[in-house]
């Protein structure tokens, strides 16, 4: 593994935007070897969160699958665009956060987006919303709090995601789908 980027390979001039096997850069490696030094090093030496490997992916994605939010958060605050293009499979950064909350319950990556100016009406993955995700994965209070950042959103559209999930009284979920079904009622949907 790497363990630091080596300054004098930098300053000898190294290329900090190099692309290696499919494309992945180094930073994407550096990433994929757990070094923040390395990562950080890098950023401060103009590596370019954002480019692309072949399959489509940035940093910014790599990041955001990671366990390790303070990755993510560095790539951010070194100029890595939370609203990034997806890749070739119509995924995106934010996907791939909300799948770390999905499936461990870890949702730092999904939040260093969002608070790094996360555009929530564009669509997350294919034609799908944030707001679709999250209802597929059966989480109101995620919607809920999408709605009250801005989130934009068609009533009735809602209206038949709250119908068609079959949500379970599990605490907080179940508070947040009465939330979720006055909000739509308020809009005029019954």
């Amino acid at each position: 593994t790497i363990k630091a980027v080596p300054p004098y390979c930098i300053k000898q001039g190294a290329d900090v935007n190099g692309q290696g096997l499919d494309g992945l850069t180094v930073l994407m490696w550096a990433l994929s070897c757990e070094n923040s030094a390395g990562i950080e090093a890098l950023l401060k030496a103009g590596s370019n969160p954002n480019l692309r490997s072949r399959t489509g992916i940035t940093a910014v994605y790599a990041a955001a699958t990671n366990r390790n939010p303070d990755y993510l958060r560095l790539i951010l605050k070194y100029g890595g665009d939370p609203n990034g293009a997806p890749d070739k499979d119509g995924d995106t950064a934010v996907w791939a956060a909300m799948g770390r909350g999905f499936d461990n319950d870890q949702w730092d990556n999904y939040h260093a987006l969002l608070n790094a100016g996360l555009d929530i009406n564009k669509p997350a993955r294919g034609s799908s919303s944030i707001a679709d995700i999250a209802m597929t994965f059966r989480q109101p209070g995620l919607v809920v709090d999408l709605i009250d950042r801005g989130f934009k959103f068609d009533p009735e559209k809602l209206a038949f995601q709250i119908y068609q999930s079959a949500f379970e009284d599990e605490g907080n979920r179940h508070q947040d789908l009465r939330k979720l079904i006055e909000i739509v009622k308020s809009r005029g949907v019954d």
